[in-house]
């Protein structure tokens, strides 16, 4: 069995570091065993070795070495795990699977807070403060978790108060302006209460100088928490918390870097970047340079509670509640003169939800979880003064029609007449004088501020069983199923509220003298007199373009016609999830496991405003996976050393991708079917009493296996009108997943290979003090970043370190830390930006500071 599993680790580079723990096994000690990890991955407390489940887990002594303090930074030290924060959207994925980042749409990934949901990918910002520990679980995870958790689980746990009065206070300091405060005081309040007080201010400075607007990158985040623990007696406890967090995105994060097929070439000083410099702002009723980038508020509750039967069974019940409010002023193309611009759009999300557990003993051949669960998911926009989406949508419109009339041969003799260039600025005049007709406002709700334009209300009860039963010493069998029943409601206003940029409803087109008369007052020198003027422009709004339609219907094909009746629907689905585990010990240091298990993500709505108003795209169904993984979990040198291997497969159905409609809007369909596959292999090894040495990692097989035609992007059309195809309204240009014209049917966010390797050091050097030295290097593939596979994040290697002196009798600590040290500033993310020009986000850039830390 040994010399197999070495040969499999040879294949992918770890082979020296099992070839050293076999040649060291017989001068290892007990006294050399690494830290026993306990886990709830299962509900139950299990040690780590023993859970079959392939998995991460970083303890809060591990975040602190690693410098890890977002879930954005857990994952570029995660194999499997990508997350990318685009500034005004999030993405969370596990294998390759991930949620589309909009707002409506809940993740593939479930991320949970002392067992509580949180189902948008947008709380991956949440900072990590006073943390236990995390658990990455790999593959989906129904059966125990419920719906949504298709790719994966995140499970959090804060710190919980102690039995003896303790506390740390921490401060830090760093270049690009940094600095964070932490601590937290706990301790006995009573002989059976106890509690806890932590809280944390940050402050990064912006790194990414923007020559049009407010400077990129820079945060801001101030959070506290407080909890309780109450022993009211031997048999029953209660666990109450409170969490506060007030994140901010300073400026945005994203700029222009590649223009391929000019589209700014018009543009004075374009300067295409891939590094800390931007371009990016907005003109005139676009411009919000006051206060761009993203605020995120939540409020978060969570009681739970414990009762220990004098039988050996136990009943726990677990009540959350979160509010999370998320407010974005932000441009959405990465352009000097933004033609899309969101200003102030508010959401408010509130969550509810209750769980009743219960736990059989664990001192018999069968044991069980069984339990009921409910939640209520309620999401709004707020009506307030001043909050719209203000999106120039003439930009990819109007500059044909200028160069028609600049080019009409029946205009030629405005040249003529009136000298060479009337004809062009005759042109430019049809766009000046109906540039704020396709100017379109989609206020948050009513004029009055009463009515919301969006209202969604997702209501889940569920109800799971998983049991254990072990056959003899070395096999055991886990069952589980859960049944869940969804029920998702929308009201949405697509077009009601809806005003152009000259106040009208959306729709609304001047007529030929009204064009005339704002050409004239864009440009009192044009030389056509208005009733020649009004002729032309007239003519040309009328001008036909296909299916009875004409120039001045081109708003409504952009989007609903203004006075559109708010609409209200409803999906329900009910869903069984079955899973299956057989674990084989072999003895007490090596179990192998095989999984079969199901996932399911519900389905839902597309609340996107600028949607041509239509029932049959408002809603997409759910999605499902069937996984199969096969692992071992290996203790050797007596504890000294660990090794963990998984191969899995995840089959998925009917899988939602986010994409565009023909009138650009972005929209979630049931599009494909797709297959991730794989191997990921962690270890390490306590060296000696100072040395502890560690690697992990992954290697990636996602692609799509079958595709309903989606429409192409801005730069896919161009890249293939190049190729000499032609599109027309009765030809669009379309595309499959699995056929696609880049000739790469890969997922998204799908690196082939990762990897982590990373070790620590400790010596004494003097009196009570101790030399602390940690250091991970982490490389990422490059991955697709569009649903096309035009646009690539570029491979990553990441460096870390950390050198401390510790005085453990003292309580004091000093610390100089690095993140990205190599500096590299590879693209983290890469986009079309309207009509072909490519957007990107750079890697954060090296971090560095000095940290201070005293406990008590």
């Amino acid at each position: 069995m040994r010399h197999t599993q070495s040969v499999s680790l040879a294949r992918f580079r770890l082979a020296p570091l099992v070839l050293a723990i076999a040649a060291a096994g017989a001068y290892a000690e007990d006294k050399l065993a690494l830290e026993e990890i306990i886990v709830t991955a299962q509900k139950r407390e299990q040690q780590i070795q023993d859970v079959p489940i392939s998995m991460t887990v970083e303890t809060a002594a591990l975040l602190e070495k690693k410098g890890i303090n977002t879930l954005e930074g857990l994952s570029n030290q995660t194999p499997s795990l990508v997350i990318q924060d685009g500034g005004r959207v999030s993405s969370v994925a596990i294998r390759g699977l991930g949620s589309p980042g909009l707002d409506t749409v809940e993740s593939s990934v479930g991320i949970y807070i002392d067992e509580v949901y949180f189902g948008r990918s947008r709380l991956s910002r949440n900072p990590l403060f006073d943390m236990d520990r995390i658990e990455v679980l790999r593959g989906p995870q129904g059966t125990l978790y419920g719906r949504n958790t298709i790719a994966g689980a995140i499970s959090m746990h804060t710190a919980r108060p102690t039995d003896e009065f303790e506390g740390r206070v921490l401060a830090e300091t760093g270049n690009i302006d940094s600095y964070k405060y932490e601590g937290y005081v706990s301790g006995p309040l009573t002989p059976t209460i106890s509690g806890r007080i932590a809280g944390m201010a940050a402050h990064r400075g912006a790194y990414l100088e923007n020559s049009e607007g407010p400077d990129g990158g820079g945060q801001d985040t101030e959070a506290f928490r407080a909890s309780l623990a109450w022993d009211a007696s031997e048999s029953f406890s209660v666990f109450a918390k409170y969490d506060h967090m007030n994140h901010r995105n300073n400026g945005i994060y994203d700029q222009l870097v590649a223009d391929p097929f000019r589209v700014w070439a018009n543009y004075p000083g374009i300067d295409l970047k891939k590094d800390d410099k931007q371009q990016v702002g907005g003109v005139g009723k676009q411009n919000i340079a006051d206060s761009v980038g993203g605020y995120y508020v939540s409020d978060v509750f969570a009681v739970h509670a414990n009762w220990d039967m004098d039988s050996g069974y136990s009943l726990k019940s677990i009540t959350g509640y979160n509010e999370y409010d998320a407010r974005s002023r932000d441009y959405i193309t990465a352009s000097p003169v933004d033609s899309l611009t969101i200003n102030g759009l508010t959401e408010r999300t509130e969550y509810l939800s209750q769980e009743l557990r219960l736990e059989s003993p664990t001192d018999k051949p069968f044991r069980f979880i069984a339990g009921l669960f409910a939640d209520s998911y309620k999401m709004r926009t707020l009506p307030r003064d001043g909050q719209y989406a203000a999106l120039n949508l003439g930009g990819s419109v109007l500059p044909n029609f200028v160069n028609g009339i600049s080019t009409s041969p029946q205009l030629a003799f405005l040249d003529a007449v009136y000298g060479p260039g009337t004809r062009a600025r005759v042109g430019q005049g049809f766009a000046n004088g109906t540039q704020e007709s396709f100017r379109l406002f989609t206020p948050a709700g009513s004029p009055d501020g009463k009515t919301s334009n969006l209202k969604q209300e997702i209501e889940t009860w569920s109800a799971y069983f998983e049991g254990t039963y072990e056959f003899n010493e070395k096999w055991q069998m886990i069952l589980g199923v859960r049944y869940t029943d969804e029920t998702n409601k929308v009201d949405m206003a697509k077009g009601t509220y809806y005003v152009n940029g000259n106040g009208l409803p959306w729709g609304a087109f001047p007529t030929g003298a009204e064009i005339a008369a704002a050409a004239k007052a864009a440009d009192p020198t044009l030389p056509v007199g208005l009733p020649l003027l009004g002729l032309i422009y007239g003519g040309t709004a009328a001008t036909p373009i296909g299916g009875g339609l004409q120039v001045k219907d081109l708003p409504l094909l952009i989007a609903a016609p203004g006075g559109t009746p708010m609409a209200s629907d409803e999906i329900s689905k009910d869903q069984l999830i079955p899973s299956a585990k057989l674990q084989y010990f072999y003895d007490d240091s090596t179990m192998f496991y095989l999984t079969v298990s199901s996932g399911f993500k519900a389905g839902g709505f597309n609340s996107s405003n600028i949607n041509v108003y239509s029932r049959a795209t408002d809603s997409f169904k759910s999605e499902e996976a069937l996984a199969f993984e096969l692992g071992g979990k290996f203790t050797f040198l007596d504890g000294a050393a660990q090794v963990n291997v998984a191969v899995f497969r995840t089959e998925f159905d009917d899988l939602q991708v986010s994409t565009i409609t023909p009138q650009g809007a972005a929209t979630v369909i049931n599009a494909a079917g797709a297959i991730t596959q794989g191997l990921e292999l962690d270890g390490s090894w306590r060296v000696s009493e100072v040395v502890t040495l560690g690697a992990s990692y992954a290697y990636l097989d996602a692609y799509y296996t079958d595709s309903v035609p989606l429409t192409c992007g801005g730069y896919q059309k161009k890249i293939r009108e190049q190729a000499g195809e032609v599109f027309s309204a009765g030809n669009p240009c379309t595309f499959l997943l699995d056929d696609q014209p880049s000739g790469d049917d890969s997922m998204q966010r799908a690196p082939e290979n990762t990897f982590t390797v990373w070790g620590e050091y400790f010596a004494p050097v003097g009196g009570d003090w101790e030399l602390q030295v940690y250091g991970a290097l982490n490389y990422r593939d490059k991955s697709s970043t569009s649903l096309e596979n035009y646009f690539y994040a570029d491979d990553l290697t990441l460096l870390s370190g950390r050198v401390g002196f510790v005085n453990e009798s003292s309580g004091w600590s000093v610390a100089l830390f690095g993140n990205n040290l190599l500096d590299d500033d590879g693209m983290v993310l890469v986009q079309d930006n309207s009509g072909g020009a490519v957007k990107g986000i750079i890697t954060t850039p090296r971090t560095y500071g000095l940290q201070l830390t005293k406990s008590f």
